[in-house]
């Protein structure tokens, strides 16, 4: 066994492979509330991570007093450049045309619509990661559209600044499809 994945396993481990573009610093394998010993070891992990300037206080806080669901969205080249404009913070306003915003639950899912419809339709398609308080996701129910894996969200056009208010850290890009050249 490598020395670093003997380090993968413990928190400050986390934060080096997360500093060494490795992977996610959250990407803990128990519940935050579960344990009492992972939870202590979250708050040194956290806090040590906040002095790091790896994650900020706000995501520190977020992580220690409340469950987050992760959500992923394909987009296309528009979509991501309004992302990019909000400094990967905010999703854009919907367009009259679309009343319903659609985060999806997995990674398959997603790069097939951003494969099947993002590439064929703008040339590039992107798949992204976002964090939402579980509390405020609560109000909205899963629903499986097609294949066992196509499962998302339907969340009202209207409750999308609530959702944004309810973004813990930033929005990732985990994927791109497509010509990708121009990034």
């Amino acid at each position: 066994m490598t020395k670093r994945r003997l380090f993968a396993r413990s928190p400050i481990g986390l934060l080096e492979q997360s500093a060494l573009g490795g992977g996610a610093p959250f990407a803990f394998p128990f519940s935050i509330r579960s344990d009492r010993r992972a939870a202590v070891s979250v708050a040194v992990f956290s806090r040590f991570a906040i002095y790091a300037n790896v994650v900020s206080p706000t995501t520190y806080n977020a992580l220690m007093t409340e469950d987050i669901t992760v959500l992923l969205r394909p987009v296309g080249p528009r979509e991501l450049a309004l992302l990019e404009a909000s400094s990967w913070k905010r999703w854009p306003a919907r367009l009259p045309e679309q009343p319903i915003f659609y985060p999806v639950a997995n990674f398959e899912y997603a790069s097939e619509i951003a494969s099947k419809w993002n590439v064929q339709h703008s040339g590039s398609g992107h798949v992204t990661r976002f964090e939402v308080r579980t509390i405020f996701m609560r109000r909205y129910e899963l629903h499986q559209v097609g294949a066992s894996h196509h499962v998302e969200w339907w969340i009202p056009a209207e409750d999308l600044d609530e959702l944004n208010e309810n973004i813990v850290g930033t929005i990732e890009v985990i994927a791109s499809l497509g010509n990708t050249a121009s990034l």
